[in-house]
């Protein structure tokens, strides 16, 4: 992560922890955290992430699988 992003990172988690502010709604709604997934959502999430095929391995498997 580069020092924007931390910088921008930090500036958010602030800005929702910080009672003061107003607009930690808006600013989770942005992430997409201000509300919970429905059940359908959460089983098309699984199955897109674990169950279907994916069209190539994860980069971190490379060295596992290596000779």
């Amino acid at each position: 992560m580069d020092l924007a992003a931390a910088e921008e990172h930090e500036f958010l988690i602030r800005n929702i922890l910080d009672p003061k502010h107003g607009n930690a709604r808006a600013i989770l709604n942005v992430l997409g955290l201000d509300g919970t997934l429905s059940r359908t959502q959460v089983h098309s999430q699984i199955e897109r992430k674990l169950l279907l095929p994916q069209k190539k391995l994860p980069d971190h498997w490379l060295p596992t699988y290596q000779m």
